[in-house]
């Protein structure tokens, strides 16, 4: 190589690492400064779905929890496909109560029905008879039983070794829509 094709190949590299200071180290610059602006938006997304995914599993939790009342809820009430069976199911409770606390069931009046937007409201008047022991353990178990019931109104009288006398219960039911009942 002689002196001037030296100096031209000299001249040439100096332009080409000239251009390569001018041209591409900015261009690795922003392509560097552009990859860490990805890596920021990617850890800002993960952060955001991080956060969605804590917020899905509270709201799963809860609508787990308010899954779990309303199915306690639900076990509590009578259900049936007329208000009239409902009643019949209450009554049989009661009797079935009474018999397992040995009280005698004497009488019972027609059942009278209250609605409240939507619910039904079921009270039953019975005339009971039987020992104060018996009688207590009965309105307990009323009182402790599954099924949401209420004693909203107690009349006894003692007659010797007897107590005799009527009761109110109260049970719930859900107001059955036209549909629900077909």
């Amino acid at each position: 190589m002689t002196k001037k094709e030296s100096r031209i190949f000299y001249i040439l590299i100096a332009m080409l690492l000239l251009t390569l200071l001018l041209e591409g180290i900015p261009g690795i610059v922003n392509y560097y400064k552009s990859n860490l602006n990805d890596i920021d938006l990617l850890v800002k997304k993960t952060e955001h779905l991080d956060k969605i995914l804590q917020k899905n599993k509270f709201w799963q939790e809860e609508y787990s929890k308010i899954k779990s009342a309303e199915e306690k809820k639900s076990i509590q009430l009578f259900s049936a496909k007329s208000r009239e069976l409902v009643a019949a199911k209450l009554q049989s409770l009661l009797k079935s109560l009474a018999r397992k606390n040995n009280v005698n069931i004497e009488s019972t009046l027609l059942p009278e029905f209250n609605n409240n937007s939507r619910w039904i409201i079921i009270s039953q008047n019975i005339s009971i008879k039987g020992s104060a022991k018996n009688i207590f353990n009965f309105l307990q178990a009323i009182e402790k039983n599954n099924k949401k019931l209420i004693i909203t109104h107690t009349k006894l009288r003692s007659n010797r070794k007897q107590l005799r006398g009527s009761i109110i219960v109260a049970g719930f039911s859900q107001e059955l829509t036209k549909a629900e009942s077909l």
